[in-house]
């Protein structure tokens, strides 16, 4: 069990999934349970193809897409998803919440 898992099992009180990119695209988004769902799509360069496509299947399911990188000019964040990482220009783009 790895330690998102864990962690969620233990603290939270909604139904969650913890898959990653590959089994979520995989499984396609039947995990995804449509408009109330909430999918936090996590990428270092944020650029990675398996999580950039994992987040336009949530989006197409009609889920919230959370995307978490460090840089908040890419392929994952699009104009509708709040990212929570850096911009290196030190830039923001809406919704964009530096860490």
């Amino acid at each position: 069990m790895d330690s998102t898992r864990f962690l969620l099992d233990r603290k939270s009180t909604v139904r969650t999934t913890v898959l990653n990119s590959s089994e979520f695209v995989s499984r396609g988004p039947a995990p995804v349970g449509g408009p109330g769902s909430l999918v936090i799509a996590a990428s270092h360069s944020a650029n990675t193809p398996a999580t950039v496509e994992a987040a336009r299947l949530a989006r197409a399911a009609r889920a919230s897409v959370l995307a978490a990188s460090r840089d908040a000019t890419s392929q994952l964040a699009k104009p509708d998803t709040p990212v929570a990482g850096s911009n290196p220009s030190g830039t923001r783009s809406p919704g964009q919440t530096n860490l």
